[in-house]
């Protein structure tokens, strides 16, 4: 293991061990959304580039260690962001982060790689406006941006994150859900409609 990796797996201890302790300590009322105010949106800038480029570089199969890299970012900023500097925060299956309806992250704690291992993660989203969907999502009214993990996962430690990019219209609703198609029982294994529109 060369000098520049060893450093790189601390980073990513840190980064995990972060993580960990925020799972334990953040707290999540009502349905378990939190929505930021308007005040401190601005702040989630800094992490919505870091979403878009884990789906980015996870694509490039030759990107794995710049994937990884880009992940361990992502934990360690949403384990030091407060509450407020995230649009959503969703305690589910996976925790699911909505950074300024620019990008969807999904951060699975525990991770024993099932996750990754999963047939699809489901994005569905849903427009303010019909119209805004591409010609092809007009009939069934939503936009599908579902991706299979093993193309734009990564695990960290013992943390998995995936990532995608979201559409620059106006969001009313995201359905989101693990959705395996093999087997005697195709189907969801969770799911969850979150209102994102504002």
């Amino acid at each position: 293991m060369t000098p520049r990796t060893e450093i790189a797996m601390i980073l990513l201890a840190g980064a995990v061990a972060a993580v960990s302790s925020f799972f334990l300590t953040i707290h999540f009322s009502g349905r378990g959304t939190q929505t930021a105010s308007s005040s401190a949106k601005s702040a989630v800038r800094e992490y919505a580039p870091i979403a878009v480029r884990i789906m980015n570089e996870c694509v490039d199969k030759n990107g794995a260690s710049a994937c990884a890299q880009s992940a361990a970012r992502l934990i360690e900023s949403v384990s030091k962001a407060e509450s407020g500097e995230i649009d959503q925060v969703v305690k589910s299956k996976a925790n699911i982060y909505i950074f300024h309806q620019s990008a969807i992250a999904f951060v699975a704690e525990g991770c024993s790689g099932g996750f990754l291992d999963s047939d699809l993660i489901v994005v569905n989203v849903y427009p303010q406006v019909r119209t805004d969907l591409p010609k092809e999502s007009l009939k069934s009214g939503f936009e599908v941006l579902g991706f299979k993990p093993s193309d734009r996962g990564v695990k960290v430690g013992n943390v998995c994150v995936a990532s995608q990019n979201l559409p620059s219209y106006p969001l009313a609703r995201i359905l989101v859900g693990q959705y395996n198609r093999a087997g005697n029982k195709p189907g969801f294994v969770w799911k969850e409609m979150l209102a994102v529109g504002g």
